[in-house]
């Protein structure tokens, strides 16, 4: 049975919209399984975060300091510690120098 120019058509279409569909359902599919896959990173990092504020609050504990406190000592901690890195870069000049004899 030979089919009309208008159903020819219409095949035409619905193989091209079908194509379309499968497409987008791969894509779909795919996706999916990038959320899955972030999804879980995501409950890795959930979990190492709050691994690390029990460590933290832990220390703490043993430090007899509560958060406020080493907040406060934080910015002395870096000012020692760049004060050290300088020394640290003078010493290196000096001894690009060699050892001076007078």
């Amino acid at each position: 049975m030979k089919q009309s120019a208008k159903d020819l058509a219409f095949d035409k279409e619905r193989v091209k919209y079908r194509r379309k569909i499968r497409a987008l359902e791969q894509e779909i599919k795919e996706k999916n399984q990038e959320l899955l896959n972030l999804r879980e990173i995501n409950l890795q990092y959930q979990e190492s975060i709050r691994s690390q504020e029990e460590w933290i609050n832990r220390l703490l504990e043993y430090m007899d300091c509560s958060k406020e406190d080493i907040q406060k000592m934080i910015p002395s901690q870096k000012d020692l510690r760049e004060i050290a890195e300088l020394f640290t870069s003078v010493q290196k000049l000096f001894s690009s120098f060699g050892s001076w004899t007078i």
